[in-house]
């Protein structure tokens, strides 16, 4: 069978892109490591931010009984749904639709948020869907760079979308996410938590519960 990053790169997906890609190592050499032993499972996987849906179909291809949902705020991202998988266009802190589309698919096994960058909106969809990822699951913020950086500029684009309607901040403080770090590391104790690691890579966290 082909490869996570090989599949990827036949889906033009950026995950195994120049940009994307450490001392030799993409996104997808990273996940192949996490996702391997779930390959051949019935698995409930969820990404948020879709696009293209270049990796939802890279998704679709790599593992053989998966459930694929995607969200995104752009309508447009519907227009790329297949019989593999499912598009919800919906904003990733949406509380009630977040949570009934997992009440509907019973958890997940892999969440992965690929969607604004928007520190606040990341720390939403974590507080929403923690609970809803099963025992055994994976959590996995992506592009951690973004965390500190001014988005104002690259979310001008967004209007008509509503997040430029709200009081949401696109100036990233890495305070934020460090407090969420923070907290999962101060909890890695089985006794009390339900965290069994949490693993940084390169502009990656990969958080698995217990």
């Amino acid at each position: 069978m082909d490869s996570l990053h090989i599949i990827g790169k036949s889906y033009n997906c950026d995950k195994s892109d120049d940009h994307h890609t450490f001392e030799g190592e993409s996104y997808f050499d990273i996940y192949e490591k996490y996702f391997s032993k779930l390959r051949d499972k019935n698995i409930n996987f969820l990404e948020l931010g879709v696009r293209d849906a270049s990796s939802l179909n890279t998704w679709a291809t790599y593992f053989d009984n998966a459930n694929i949902h995607g969200v995104d705020i752009d309508s447009n991202a519907k227009l790329f749904q297949t019989g593999l998988f499912q598009i919800h266009i919906f904003s990733q802190d949406n509380d009630a639709k977040l949570g009934g589309l997992s009440d509907m698919v019973g958890g997940w096994d892999v969440v992965l948020d690929d969607a604004s960058h928007i520190n606040e909106l990341t720390l939403k969809s974590f507080s929403i869907l923690w609970g809803s990822v099963k025992s055994g699951g994976l959590y996995i913020i992506e592009d951690l760079a973004n965390s500190y950086r001014d988005l104002t500029e690259d979310c001008k684009n967004w209007n008509g979308m509503g997040l430029n309607d709200s009081k949401i901040s696109f100036n990233n403080r890495r305070e934020d996410m460090m407090a969420l770090f923070s907290d999962i590391i101060s909890n890695l104790d089985g006794r009390f938590g339900n965290i069994r690691s949490i693993h940084f890579h390169q502009q990656i966290v990969i958080i698995e519960k217990i």
